[in-house]
């Protein structure tokens, strides 16, 4: 039943996400509405799911990521016990695809640790990517977006599969913003796109 997974980087209406965390999910049946739309039946390695809207096709879903996807690590979506419209369960019940990226500038696959000022790690830490966007407005405001909030692993650990330069701020590479909610204190960090 699964025919394919696309990312949707520079879709028509990119109000929808220009960051690179939407899929297109294309199914062979058309699907039942309530069970298409619930975000726990898609997976993807290292990632989240938290939105999942079935078109009006009934046969497309547009899944939203935690994390943007990109053209560096090749990612695969997981597709879990979905039902057509006809109540057939699909066959096997697990299926999978890698998901195809239409990300065509420049990006980075950014990582790292967050550690206090002796080395250890911030097991409670939180980290986003924080992307510059223009306003639109007549003075050229810039706004900060944060996306793919997520904990820190273990180790202080974080990873993002693709940080497009598209919304570097002023050239200068990527914000990230990590902050220990154990304490409350964070800190937003400049990198360098190497």
């Amino acid at each position: 039943m699964l025919e394919g997974a696309v990312q949707l980087f520079d879709f028509d209406d990119t109000k929808l996400d220009p960051y690179g965390r939407l899929v297109a999910v294309l199914m062979s049946k058309r699907l039942v509405s309530a069970q298409a739309q619930t975000p726990a039946l898609y997976t993807v390695e290292e990632n989240v799911a938290l939105t999942a809207l079935l078109q009006p096709s009934g046969r497309v879903i547009f899944v939203g990521l935690r994390d943007p996807v990109g053209p560096y690590i090749d990612r695969r979506l997981t597709v879990t016990g979905l039902t057509d419209r006809k109540g057939v369960a699909m066959q096997p019940a697990i299926q999978r695809a890698v998901i195809r990226s239409t990300a065509t500038e420049p990006g980075a696959v950014v990582q790292g640790r967050v550690l206090t000022a002796d080395g250890r790690p911030v097991t409670t830490a939180r980290i986003s990517l924080v992307y510059a966007a223009d306003t639109g407005n007549l003075f050229g405001d810039v706004a900060n977006y944060r996306i793919g909030t997520k904990p820190v692993d273990a180790e202080g650990g974080y990873h993002y599969d693709y940080a497009s330069s598209r919304f570097s701020h002023g050239g200068t590479g990527f914000l990230l913003r990590a902050e220990d909610v154990a304490t409350g204190r964070f800190v937003q960090l400049a990198t360098q796109e190497r």
